[in-house]
């Protein structure tokens, strides 16, 4: 099966979208799981998936966000699919977002080749507290929700993804509809995520893996940022790393992952460093990111076999 037609046509339809507040937030350990900025990821490893992240940004910086996601998901091979569910919270000053995006993933298969399509409708959850701190009286600010407010509103998500030998690659459009949400005056910006790597060696000790995402926020206004990683597996246990985002921070990343009977564990540390103004405020940011893979194992069915001897 040909799979530039499909791609062609996946890509014009993204770029009818784009003609056409608050943007998905971004992790250092994105490369953990990125299926809360891709459905398509969904169903792409070899068995369950599982995988959480915290991420404290700006540790002394007053109202700075804190940020934890969850991610699941697994393959569906009798229906060439994926399913899974990203879950995610993120704290900013007065400000509390819950987003909940259940996605599905087709895939097509070609050789060792898989592209992948998804889409995640999206709840999002805004809440803003009532503790602002003003030198004016913040009833002249219209802009400023007048008491505690709380609403949900329902977007969608949609991506592709393909993966083939050392090679992967994604796109995907967050906030398709950029609904408002207006009990908290707020936008929910549509942003462009397009991310890609190549797994590499340069001796049998270590693996090595270099990646991108690039985000691109719609709204107006919004500026883009450009994330670069590079990350090595010792002797398939210790992983270290590093990590650059444009107009930010450059981040080490430490790391140790164990097979064990049933499939893998992960665990990593990033720890951001402010190459911004911002870096005057603050003394960093930390995130910690745990995964768990789950391989799931098909049992051989048990086959009856007909002798002449014993009919």
């Amino acid at each position: 099966m040909r799979l530039k037609p499909l791609l062609t046509v996946f890509l014009c339809f993204f770029i009818a979208v784009l003609a056409s507040g608050q943007s998905t937030p971004q992790f250092t350990q994105y490369f953990f799981d990125p299926l809360a900025y891709n459905p398509a990821i969904a169903g792409s490893e070899q068995g369950f998936s599982g995988t959480i992240i915290y991420r404290q940004q700006w540790v002394g910086f007053a109202g700075a966000p804190g940020t934890g996601v969850v991610n699941v998901h697994q393959p569906i091979h009798k229906l060439k699919s994926g399913v899974g569910l990203s879950l995610m919270s993120d704290q900013i000053g007065n400000f509390k977002f819950i987003n909940v995006a259940p996605a599905y993933a087709y895939k097509i298969r070609s050789g060792v080749n898989v592209l992948s399509f998804g889409i995640a409708p999206s709840i999002v959850s805004a809440s803003v507290t009532d503790n602002w701190l003003a030198v004016d009286n913040k009833t002249n600010d219209p802009s400023i929700p007048q008491g505690a407010q709380r609403s949900t509103s329902i977007d969608f998500n949609a991506g592709a993804f393909y993966k083939g030998g050392k090679y992967f690659a994604g796109l995907s459009v967050n906030n398709l509809l950029g609904q408002r949400i207006e009990q908290v005056n707020l936008n929910l910006t549509r942003t462009l995520f397009l991310l890609g790597g190549y797994q590499f060696k340069f001796s049998d000790a270590i693996d090595w893996t270099a990646g991108f995402m690039y985000r691109m926020p719609l709204g107006a206004g919004a500026a883009s940022q450009l994330d670069l990683n590079l990350s090595g597996v010792i002797r398939e246990a210790f992983v270290v790393g590093v990590n650059y985002r444009s107009k930010d921070s450059f981040s080490p990343v430490l790391g140790y992952q164990k097979y064990v009977a049933s499939g893998k564990i992960r665990i990593g540390y990033a720890y951001d460093y402010n190459t911004s103004t911002l870096r005057k405020g603050n003394s960093g940011s930390h995130e910690i990111a745990v995964n768990y893979l789950y391989i799931i194992n098909r049992s051989v069915e048990n086959e009856k076999y007909k002798n002449v001897r014993f009919l």
